[in-house]
């Protein structure tokens, strides 16, 4: 008895040091591992302190709205050029125009014609046109004031030629000065 009772013992004090190395190794083990996550650790915030700040929340959410408030001006504007754009093209409505500019200038309209409306593409979008070509004759500042008048009231229009003729006044006819305007008036087709 005594004998297992020895057996027991060193079964016990062997046991005991079999779990304390295990227990002791694991530690160590353990220790290391700890270790080395500290060190991947305090490399990843070194990394990420070199990194650029990101904008809060709030900042992001302000420039959104910038962004959302200049669309919509962009739209708008946008929206306002297509519908200045797209100007009347009644052949009859502009010698109208055409004649009550000349009466406002001091000069006579001798004459207007036009070839009919017209489809053209430019810069990729879709216009209509009336091409106008438009005489009158009066003095020739006056026929100056009244170029300038045409040019003005059709802001959506080309002019493609303008020609003075001032004749000799030397002979036996006195003639008055002329303009002759060739001009092209757009108005925008697309969307």
């Amino acid at each position: 008895m005594k004998r297992l009772k020895t057996s027991m013992a060193v079964f016990g004090i062997g046991g005991a040091i079999v779990l304390t190395a295990t227990f002791g190794a694991a530690y160590f083990n353990q220790s290391q591992e700890q270790e080395q996550l500290r060190q991947e650790l305090s490399q990843t915030n070194a990394r990420i302190a070199k990194l650029p700040s990101l904008p809060s929340n709030d900042s992001l959410i302000a420039k959104r709205k910038d962004l959302d408030a200049s669309i919509a001006q962009a739209k708008s504007d946008y929206d306002s050029t297509k519908t200045r754009l797209r100007a009347k093209l009644d052949s009859i409505e502009i010698a109208a125009t055409l004649s009550q500019i000349a009466s406002d200038s001091g000069v006579a309209v001798t004459g207007t014609e036009s070839p009919g409306p017209a489809v053209e593409q430019l810069k990729g979008q879709k216009f209509a046109s009336l091409t106008v070509t438009t005489r009158a004759q009066g003095d020739v500042p006056r026929l100056v004031d009244f170029v300038s008048k045409v040019t003005a009231r059709f802001p959506t229009a080309s002019i493609k030629s303008a020609e003075l003729t001032v004749p000799d006044t030397t002979g036996k006819e006195a003639r008055l000065p002329s303009v002759a305007i060739t001009m092209t008036v757009y108005s925008y087709e697309g969307d």
